[in-house]
């Protein structure tokens, strides 16, 4: 949670980033310039690792390869699909031993009951859970699913998609900083 408040750090990379786009740049922007007055957050954080094989050895090592803040990008469906990319490699190479090692995978309902959770410690039942992407965005279809979870879960919450240019024509702040979309 401390880097992902690290706002100066975040500002600067966002200043030499070519890949910053505007909206995401005004909100570095205004946190680097104002002080925090939330008193409810929530952090979701996502490492990915691969495995490093070295031929020379015969050794298999995991490399850290990615962190991301709050990135749920193929949490309902991508998983289910590695998790089945997994079960047929360990069949291909004659290891159907180890295909119970293999935990459940919950992440999306998992990921659901945090987003539920935090829509209820808000308070406000006219609060929304905000899709925030990317108009060139590829994970339409997965963040579908985790809204058909969150909605599974608790009927009561709604759901808002916004792309990065809505968001900058018509999100607004009040005196409270609450966000109005």
């Amino acid at each position: 949670m401390k880097a992902a408040k690290k706002f100066t750090f975040l500002f600067l990379c966002g200043e030499t980033r070519s890949v910053c786009n505007s909206c995401t740049y005004r909100c570095i922007s205004a946190e680097n310039s104002t002080s925090f007055l939330q008193n409810l957050e929530i952090g979701l954080f996502r490492t990915d690792y691969m495995f490093d094989f070295d031929p020379n050895n015969c050794t298999n090592t995991i490399k850290h390869i990615e962190s991301n803040t709050i990135c749920p990008n193929y949490v309902a469906m991508g998983t289910k699909k590695m998790a089945e990319l997994y079960r047929y490699v360990l069949r291909k190479a004659g290891m159907d031993e180890h295909l119970a090692k293999l935990p459940d995978d919950n992440a999306a309902k998992g990921l659901a009951k945090i987003f539920a959770r935090a829509w209820e410690m808000y308070g406000s039942r006219e609060a929304v859970l905000l899709v925030l992407y990317d108009e060139a965005d590829r994970y339409g279809f997965d963040e579908r699913l985790l809204e058909y979870e969150v909605l599974s879960q608790n009927p009561l919450i709604r759901t808002v998609r916004k792309t990065l240019k809505e968001m900058t024509a018509c999100a607004k702040l009040d005196s409270k900083r609450r966000l109005f979309v």
